[in-house]
């Protein structure tokens, strides 16, 4: 990747509210993760608006390709940390991007490091997408570690969700200052296959879908044993997702006599068809930092049971706009789906409310999050 000169599309004598910006995206990969997929989503849609726009990732994964439009520039994934530390620097040096934003608490630390390497901290900004729990790996545990110094070394740090802005500050004194919270651009078009009213959900067969990697932490395990209470005639559980739970699942759904009721189709990039042909979603993780999939669901109108945790009581507003069921109440959450399956209500606050997360109410965040620390650096000087 050769470098680039801003003054060759962008005029100095415009201001920083005018011009297009460069912006790196740095993240693991893009694979089958949330996080992977809003920058992915992220990302061409700022590119749609003109900015120049490079993503570098770490793995070859890239189940979310297809998210990633052709105005994107993509550099070769980089492999093992040393060499990636090296060659992030390298390219943050060479391309001298506006803004570099990372995800993912290990690429963060890598990101901090090589655009202070690169001279260009003060147009870093690193993102988290979930709690310490959910990022267990050594590396991205030493990111987290490293976040007192991290925070205060980039130009911002952004939280998908309040709750977790507050871990980061609170649990590991990041900078109160410096941390921010944008949530997370969920994809609630496909309005075409959307439930508008309570009798177009009735007349779907009483299908529940949850969407998710099969991970211990998204608790697939105990969303089948409550299922294994519904007592709605012919329900079915539909779990989109893949992970190395699935002989795990498959093995309780046939323990519990269920293998003719629950099915798992695997990953899906595009889950809309999963959410067309149900009546209610229903979701049991231990810990949601924001929670796609929720929105998603009540994207396409259906009515919602979750447990809480951050995100998806900051999306329900803590009930309002679906039904929250204490974690490992096996029988509180059948009693919730049988009668989200029996009175699925009007889907017409759902959609409003998925609304409020669409991908140009996002991007509108993220692009003047970028302005203002470009700016802020241009004044400095840097």
């Amino acid at each position: 990747m050769m470098p680039s000169d801003r003054s060759d599309h962008a005029p100095q004598n415009r201001s920083m509210t005018e011009t297009s910006l460069k912006i790196l995206f740095h993240t693991w990969s893009l694979g089958g993760g949330g996080a992977e997929r809003v920058f992915a989503v992220l990302a061409s849609g700022l590119a749609a608006r003109g900015h120049d726009v490079i993503i570098s990732t770490e793995s070859e994964d890239d189940h979310n390709e297809q998210y990633v439009s052709r105005a994107v520039r993509r550099c070769p994934p980089t492999g093992g940390s040393l060499r990636t530390l090296k060659q992030l620097t390298g390219l943050i040096a060479r391309e001298r991007p506006d803004i570099s934003i990372s995800a993912i608490s290990a690429c963060n630390l890598r990101h901090a490091i090589a655009a202070t390497m690169a001279g260009r901290r003060h147009r870093a900004i690193m993102s988290y997408h979930g709690h310490s729990v959910a990022e267990a790996e050594l590396s991205n545990k030493i990111g987290y570690w490293a976040t007192p110094i991290t925070t205060r070394l980039v130009a911002r740090t952004v939280a998908v969700s309040d709750g977790l802005r507050r871990h980061i500050v609170e649990t590991w004194h990041g900078s109160p200052s410096k941390t921010v919270r944008i949530y997370n651009p969920a994809l609630v078009g496909h309005q075409e296959s959307a439930a508008l009213s309570e009798a177009d959900l009735l007349a779907r067969p009483p299908i529940v879908v949850s969407v998710g990697s099969l991970l211990p932490r998204k608790n697939f395990s105990g969303l089948i044993r409550a299922f294994a209470q519904v007592t709605t005639p012919g329900a079915r559980l539909v779990i989109v997702g893949e992970g190395p739970m699935r002989g795990e699942l498959e093995a309780e759904a046939r323990r519990l006599g269920l293998a003719e009721r629950v099915s798992l189709p695997g990953y899906m990039t595009q889950p809309w068809e999963a959410y067309a042909g149900a009546r209610a979603f229903a979701f049991a993780s231990r810990e949601e930092s924001f929670g796609l999939v929720i929105v998603e669901a009540m994207a396409q109108g259906l009515p919602v049971v979750v447990t809480p945790s951050d995100g998806p009581e900051e999306i329900l507003e803590n009930g309002r706009f679906g039904t929250l069921v204490a974690h490992d109440d096996a029988t509180a959450m059948a009693t919730a789906i049988d009668r989200a399956l029996l009175e699925p209500g009007d889907p017409a606050p759902r959609l409003q409310r998925a609304a409020a997360f669409d991908v140009t109410t996002g991007l509108d965040a993220y692009e003047a999050l970028f302005r203002e620390v470009a700016a802020e650096a241009e004044r400095r000087g840097r």
